[in-house]
């Protein structure tokens, strides 16, 4: 336990920094330096920079945030109030008549002639200033540690938002790209139909063949049906975020930068994460809460010292010479000796909740760890993916061509070709996808580490086109 220095000193003023008494806080200002580039950005911003920028306004869970951050920090002056003087006054004012069965009047235990009523008037002004506590000063320390956590929590928060906005405006735009697909995917069913169902006609196609044609395309028609509504709950659940509705958004470029992470060794996020991640500062700054609310409860068993004073007076009327002033000033100890086993009771109470905060803790740091790695190779078979999924896209294309041209001169069916259209969707949907899986796999490895900033949306934010908008390519083909 650290020494505590007693020398009574007045509290500075209410502050929205962190302190505490610890080795943590250096690393706890780096990661504030780090997230002071949260606050909204200013110059040319996408869409998506934009709407982080409404959403530090508009979104609740944010607001809540910080009003559960306000009132937590406030354990520090309640805590230092505990040792403060304290400063109270009384007063009063009484009618009163006793009558004898002789008929005089008693006041005051004074036998009294004439006058019906007599009144007393007293005031008191008392005053206490604890001396020592050691119990008050440890929670003192304690508060500090407090306000770290909440400050922790709120940071936390911030950087949530940057993770939240972006994962919903990704839904959007896969949302919006697997309706494109799907649409293109429909209207080229059609148009086999139309085809199946004209050489049918004149003999050149069986009834299964439209049939099968037919079928594909109310499946995908039923599949676009899902897919747009989809599209408009993913709006929606970006809408919540930013306060508004949201009906367009700025799409992707063509090309996007595939980088792997750096540094490039997976245990180098590791070491970052367990020393910055939010999670793991959190679990870490309550399990140091709940050490020493262990040496709190043990204090109780010490006495206390409290310096005492009070200025009174008092009169009747009626009375000659009832006017008193009083005055008084020492020193009162109190010294628990036996309070039915409570302050033991408690103790262990406290014991249990520590070991629970550090096996909280143990946790926290196993369960970043996975994470870290998780999103570490999120991010390298994400590479993998969009590149992989680019190329199958390319080669499905050129099957369904060569599809086609076998069809032409009788070596394939129709089937063959309405297989080579589903493959060819199939594998555009997922090449989007994967291209939104990738980033969010780079912006997950940074939150994971306690590092994601409003820097690492701008990065983003620098890939959507904004000459694009709503209006497409044409084609879906990348």
């Amino acid at each position: 336990m650290a020494l505590l220095n007693f020398r009574r000193v007045a509290p500075p003023a209410p502050e929205r920094r962190i302190v505490l008494e610890s080795p943590m806080p250096a690393r706890l200002l780096s990661i504030l330096t780090a997230l002071a580039l949260l606050a909204p950005a200013t110059g040319h911003a996408n869409d998506l920079l934009r709407l982080y920028q409404e959403a530090l306004v508009q979104d609740q869970t944010l607001h809540a945030a910080r009003y559960a951050r306000d009132a937590s920090v406030e354990a520090r002056p309640q805590a230092w109030a505990a040792v403060l003087p304290q400063l109270s006054a009384s007063g009063g004012i009484q009618r009163q008549e006793i009558k004898t069965a002789s008929g005089s009047r008693i006041i005051n235990n004074q036998v009294v002639q004439g006058g019906n009523f007599s009144t007393s008037r007293t005031w008191a002004v008392n005053f206490d200033d604890t001396i020592f506590s050691f119990a008050a000063f440890l929670d003192i320390a304690q508060s500090n540690v407090q306000v770290a956590a909440a400050e922790n929590t709120f940071l936390g928060n911030q950087q949530d938002l940057v993770m939240r906005v972006a994962q919903a405006y990704f839904t959007v735009l896969s949302a919006r790209d697997t309706v494109r697909a799907d649409t293109a995917a429909r209207d080229a069913f059609k148009a086999e139909m139309d085809e199946a169902e004209a050489r049918f006609k004149v003999g050149l196609s069986t009834i299964t063949a439209v049939q099968q044609a037919k079928s594909s395309f109310d499946s995908a028609n039923a599949t676009l049906i899902g897919d747009q509504q989809a599209l408009d709950n993913a709006r929606q659940a970006l809408g919540v975020i930013v306060g508004r509705d949201v009906s367009e958004v700025q799409p992707l470029r063509p090309e996007i930068p595939l980088v792997p992470p750096a540094p490039s060794m997976p245990d180098d996020w590791v070491a970052r994460a367990l020393d910055d991640n939010f999670d793991v500062r959190s679990a870490r700054l309550q399990r140091d809460i709940a050490q020493r609310e262990v040496g709190i409860q043990r204090a109780q068993r010490l006495p206390t010292i409290d310096l005492q004073g009070a200025i009174g007076r008092s009169s009747v009327d009626n009375l000659p010479d009832s006017a008193r002033r009083s005055y008084a000033i020492g020193l009162a100890v109190n010294l628990p000796l036996f309070q039915g086993g409570m302050i033991r009771s408690r103790v262990r109470q406290a014991s249990a909740t520590a070991a629970q905060d550090e096996a909280q803790f143990q946790l926290a740091q196993r369960t970043t760890k996975q994470q870290v790695l998780d999103a570490y190779r999120g991010v390298l078979s994400g590479i993998a993916s969009v590149t992989a999924f680019k190329q199958a896209v390319a080669s499905s294309n050129t099957a369904l061509e060569s599809t086609r041209v076998g069809f032409r001169v009788g070596t394939q069916t129709e089937i063959d070709v309405l297989t080579a259209q589903q493959n060819l969707y199939s594998a555009l949907k997922s090449y989007f996808l994967s291209r939104y899986d990738y980033l969010t796999a780079g912006l997950t490895l940074k939150q994971r580490t306690g590092h994601l900033t409003v820097a690492d949306l701008e990065r983003v934010d620098a890939l959507l086109d904004p000459e694009a908008g709503e209006q497409q390519q044409e084609s879906v083909l990348p």
